[in-house]
């Protein structure tokens, strides 16, 4: 029985660390979409600029 008990309390933890892996791996990529988006919309900002600045240099 304490075989048994040990087994299952060792399969619980790597179970858990799996998990916890997973977790972190999930949130690596959360924070790099997240960057990447911020990222786009500061280029997109930089483009309008640009944008408003030439038809202000053409008037």
């Amino acid at each position: 029985m304490m075989e048994l008990k040990k087994r299952e309390d060792k399969t619980e933890e790597e179970k858990k660390k799996v998990g916890e892996e997973e977790n972190e791996d999930e949130l690596k990529v959360a924070k790099e979409t997240v960057t990447t988006q911020e990222e786009e919309k500061e280029e997109k900002k930089k483009k309008k600029k640009k944008k408003k600045r030439k038809k202000k240099a053409k008037l």
